[in-house]
C-alpha cells in the first residue's frame, strides 16, 4: 500500500537537517519499500504493508528521534487519502494563486473551533475536513500571512503545512506509482 509521510520542520532554518539519501535509507531500514523523497522539506513516499497511519507515524517518529535527537511530528496519509484530498478544489474561485494556498495536515482530528481568518486578515480558512485544513495566506502590506502557523496555534494539535501545488504533485506521484 502506498503512503506519504509529511515530516514537520525538517530542513527548515538550519534545524533538523537530514540529507534525503539518509532519510530514504532510514525508511528502508524500517522495512518500507520503494522509498522516494519529494523536495527537501520532509515529504517521503513509500510502500508499506497495510497498517494504521498512527502506527506508521510512531515508528517513523521513533526513528527520527534517534537520527536527530529531536521530537519530530509525522503525519501519514495513504494514496487513497491523497486522492480524496485533491479530488475537490476547495480553492476554486479564489484568486490567490497556487503559491499562497495551503493544506495543513493534522495528526488527529481537533475538537476545537477554528476562526475563519486571523485578526490581521492575513490568512483565512477555506475548508476544514477531519484531518486537513485548507487555507490561504493573504498579502497584507508587504508580507503574506502564515496560514499554517495560524491553524496550528488555534487547533493545538501536531500538524504540518504544505503548499497546494506540492500536495497535488505528491497525489499525482502516488497515483502514478499505483498504476
Amino acid at each position: 500500500m502506498k503512503y506519504v509521510a509529511f515530516l514537520r520542520a525538517i530542513n527548515v532554518g538550519g534545524k533538523n537537517v537530514i540529507r534525503m539519501a539518509d532519510l530514504r535509507a532510514a525508511f528502508e531500514a524500517l522495512g518500507f519499500a520503494d522509498v522516494t523523497t519529494y523536495l527537501q522539506s520532509g515529504n517521503v513516499l513509500f510502500d508499506a504493508k497495510k497498517a494504521s497511519a498512527r502506527g506508521i507515524e510512531k515508528r517513523i517518529e521513533a526513528m527520527l528521534k534517534e537520527m536527530t535527537g529531536n521530537e519530530i511530528a509525522v503525519m501519514v496519509r495513504s494514496a487513497e487519502d491523497m486522492k480524496r484530498i485533491v479530488a475537490v478544489d476547495h480553492f476554486a474561485g479564489d484568486d490567490a494563486g497556487d503559491s499562497h494556498r495551503y493544506v495543513t495536515f493534522l495528526r488527529v482530528a481537533s475538537d476545537r473551533d477554528l476562526p475563519l481568518s486571523t485578526q490581521r486578515g492575513d490568512a483565512k480558512v477555506v475548508f476544514v475536513s477531519e484531518r486537513e485544513v485548507y487555507s490561504i495566506s493573504i498579502l497584507v502590506g508587504e508580507r503574506y500571512g502564515q496560514a499554517g502557523s495560524f491553524v496550528e496555534s488555534k487547533l493545538k494539535v501536531a500538524a504540518t503545512t504544505r503548499n497546494w501545488g506540492v500536495v497535488k504533485a505528491i497525489a499525482d506521484l502516488l497515483k502514478a506509482a499505483r498504476q
